[in-house]
């Protein structure tokens, strides 16, 4: 199964040309809307999932990709198949053969997963995955597949799945009616719940217009990773992006994205018509464990040329601005899209537990001028690159000065001593690596922002 890609390099700052800007889509999460999804129940979800007549009881499940979205293969399963598979659930047994009913329609070149691992105390004992091609589409056909074991004893759990195309190519048109899952060992037979697909819900869930977001794989409606958020810095919403507790310690990861999920990564998302350089983001966040990710990806004819990536896992419990700068890999290249992912987990890295993540008011190039009047004031910080430190004209409003943070491209934050003395803030920057930065003043109920550069 598919695995998220890491989105993480190392980035330097430089200066593009402006004037010529994206148009990005619902940059200040004011527009959303709700949709159903009626899905087997307990099971998490991929694609698009449809039910169906049966084999010898009522319904059965068909899983195809979804065409527009192009979000992984169809799919239903239990367990959690990010790094590596995860979770899973309760089975004790050490069954001969895993037995399911199946109908096909399998393209020329793909084939169909049946996904079988059965784990003994975390660990696994068995790994299979069984292949389906050609197409068979008019009856059920029994199919039983021999488990291969690698370790003994009987199973403490169990992940079981059934993905109707290899996610790892990009076919469309593959699909799966599949029913009856079921393992048997000589004349036993050992059921899984659900197995036979005769339980089904329908979950409500919100969207984020022209973004998509893993709302569809949650296993019930309460627990949503992304949601609509009243606590905003412009409009009267925000996102409110979390990692989703499902179960044994797993989680099911949160994130947005303005484009669409490709086999290695994201996809295009959005037209641009010039080097854009940076991506303001108004954000705050409450890392457990993880470390919160907001990335842009800049592109030429489909392929990757330039991005720009934000990181944090300290907790920020105000509003803040990430200032996101894009670096391309060659001066003389335009890009003609872009894609932006925000997630409250480093892209490709696993989840620790139940971060959460706000995001609003994004931009490309200039801050949002409803954030400027706001919350950041204009003030000149001289010599700018500083060496030792640095000196902050304060607006005539600064009366006291709480903390004084800089972080750089990679997220990392540090505070800084200072000094403040009639309008003067003398900060101390002597400790800090070379390299830029973004500054961020913490007032009385004010806060002042901008970006310097410290070198050697």
């Amino acid at each position: 199964m598919k695995t998220f890609t890491t989105l993480g390099l190392l980035l330097a700052v430089i200066v593009m040309p402006k004037g010529i800007y994206a148009q990005l889509l619902n940059p200040d999460f004011e527009q959303w809307d709700s949709t159903s999804l009626s899905k087997p129940s307990a099971y998490r979800v991929y694609g698009q999932t449809n039910q169906v007549p049966g084999y010898n009881s009522p319904f059965a499940v068909r899983v195809q990709r979804n065409t527009q979205l192009s979000d992984g293969p169809g799919a239903v399963l239990y367990g959690n198949p990010e790094n590596g598979f995860k979770g899973g659930i309760p089975f004790q047994a050490r069954p001969d053969s895993a037995v399911a009913f199946f109908k096909y329609h399998i393209v020329p070149g793909d084939t169909a997963w049946f996904l079988v691992f059965l784990k003994q105390n975390g660990q696994f004992i068995s790994q299979d995955v069984f292949k389906l091609a050609g197409s068979d589409s008019t009856a059920f056909h029994r199919l039983s597949y021999k488990i291969n074991y690698q370790g003994l004893g009987s199973a403490d759990s169990i992940i079981v799945g059934v993905a109707s195309t290899n996610p790892d190519l990009n076919f469309q048109g593959s699909f799966v009616i599949v029913d009856s899952i079921h393992f048997v060992s000589g004349a036993l037979a050992f059921q899984i719940p659900n197995g036979n697909f005769e339980q089904w819900q329908t979950i409500v869930y919100p969207r984020l217009t022209g973004w998509m977001s893993n709302n569809p794989q949650a296993i019930d409606q309460a627990n949503m990773p992304v949601t609509r958020s009243n606590d905003h810095i412009t409009g009267q919403y925000a996102c409110k992006i979390q990692n989703v507790l499902v179960g044994n310690n797993q989680y099911l990861n949160g994130y947005i994205m303005l484009g669409k999920q490709g086999n290695n990564g994201p996809l295009p998302g959005f037209k641009v018509n010039g080097k854009d350089s940076l991506l303001y983001v108004s954000y705050k966040c409450f890392p457990q464990g993880d470390t919160i990710n907001i990335a842009i990806l800049m592109f030429k004819n489909g392929n990757l040329i330039g991005m720009g990536n934000f990181r944090q896992m300290y907790t920020i419990s105000s509003w803040s601005q990430a200032v996101v700068p894009i670096s391309y890999w060659q001066n003389n290249i335009i890009p003609d899209s872009a894609a932006i992912f925000c997630s409250a987990f480093q892209g490709g890295g696993q989840v620790h537990g139940a971060t959460v993540l706000y995001v609003d008011a994004m931009s490309l190039n200039a801050p949002p001028s409803s954030i400027s009047s706001q919350w950041v004031l204009p003030v000149k910080a001289y010599p700018n690159p500083c060496k030792n430190s640095i000196q902050i004209d304060c607006p005539k409003s600064i009366t006291q000065v709480k903390q004084v943070q800089v972080n750089n491209v990679l997220g990392q934050v540090y505070t800084l001593p200072f000094v403040l003395s009639n309008g003067q803030l003398l900060i101390d920057t002597q400790n800090l690596p070379m390299g830029n930065y973004w500054y961020k003043v913490l007032s009385n109920g004010q806060t002042l922002s901008g970006s310097i550069t410290v070198k050697d």
